[in-house]
C-alpha cells in the first residue's frame, strides 16, 4: 500500500497520474507502467527527473512525475522511428543472416535495448542494435536482446576476440566494438548463433519436460481463489 509516511511523494503523485491503485500494486504495473515512465529519463539522457520525482519533496516532486510523463511519451514515438529505422535497414540491405539480426544506424543509445526486444519478438532470434559512439571515434557501441532457451552472453564470450569489451547475462548484453571488426563479429556471432538454435531444438525435440499450455473454461479461469492463488504468486517473470 503506497499511502504512508516512507512512501515518497513523488511514487504517489505518479501512480494517480498513471491510473495505478495505490491499494494494491501488481508486477504488471510495475513492470509496465511505473518502471518505462521513470526509466525513461535515463534513457534520454536525463536521469535528475526520476530522482527528483522520486526524491522526498512534496514541492519539487509533483512538477518532476509531469516531466516524466512527458519523458516516456517521448520516449515512445523515439522507440517507434527507431523501430521503422532498425526494419528499414533490415529490407534495405536484403537481410541474409538466418540465424541473427544485427545492425547498426543512426539509433538513440538509450533506446536500442528496446529496440533489439521488439526485433526478437519479430523475427524470433538474437538481435543486437549498434550506434556510433560518440566519445570514442572508431567505435560502435551495441545492446543485444535474446529469445527464450539462447545464452547470449554465452555467445557472445565464443566472439569476443572481435569484442573491446562487453558484458551482461542470457538475455541481455551490452557491448562495445571498432567498427573495421563489425562484419567479422557478425559472421560469427550468426554462425555460433545457428549452433545454439539448432542444438537448443533437438533437445526440445527430446525433452520430456516441454512446456504445456493448460486450457480452462471462462468460469474456471475466472474463479476467484483462483485468481487469489496466481496473484500470491506475483512478481511474474523471468524463472517464475
Amino acid at each position: 500500500v503506497l499511502s504512508g509516511e516512507m512512501c515518497p511523494p513523488g511514487l504517489k503523485h505518479l501512480c494517480d497520474k498513471l491510473g495505478i491503485s495505490r491499494r494494491v500494486i501488481a508486477s504488471d504495473s510495475v513492470s509496465f507502467q511505473l518502471a518505462p515512465t521513470i526509466n525513461s529519463a535515463g534513457r534520454l539522457g536525463e536521469p535528475f527527473t526520476a530522482f527528483t520525482a522520486l526524491a522526498d519533496n512534496e514541492d519539487n516532486s509533483e512538477k518532476a512525475v509531469q516531466k516524466l510523463i512527458s519523458l516516456n511519451k517521448k520516449r515512445k514515438k523515439l522507440c517507434l522511428d527507431d523501430l521503422d529505422l532498425a526494419l528499414s535497414i533490415i529490407r534495405k540491405y536484403s537481410y541474409n543472416r538466418d540465424y541473427s539480426i544485427i545492425i547498426v544506424g543512426e539509433f538513440n543509445d538509450g533506446l536500442m535495448g528496446i529496440i533489439a526486444s521488439r526485433l526478437v519478438e519479430i523475427y524470433n532470434l538474437p538481435a543486437i542494435v549498434f550506434c556510433k559512439d560518440s566519445s570514442e571515434p572508431g567505435m560502435i557501441k551495441g545492446s543485444g536482446r535474446a529469445p527464450d532457451n539462447f545464452d547470449l552472453y554465452r555467445v557472445l564470450c565464443s566472439c569476443s576476440r572481435f569484442l573491446k569489451k562487453f558484458g551482461g547475462h542470457s538475455a541481455a548484453a551490452g557491448m562495445s566494438i571498432d567498427e573495421k571488426y563489425f562484419d567479422l563479429f557478425a559472421a560469427a556471432f550468426d554462425e555460433t548463433s545457428k549452433r545454439v538454435i539448432e542444438d537448443g531444438k533437438r533437445l526440445h525435440q527430446n525433452s520430456q519436460n516441454q512446456k504445456k499450455d493448460i486450457e480452462l473454461p471462462v468460469s474456471e479461469a475466472l474463479n476467484p481463489i483462483l485468481v487469489k492463488n496466481i496473484l500470491q504468486l506475483e512478481p511474474l517473470g523471468e524463472a517464475n
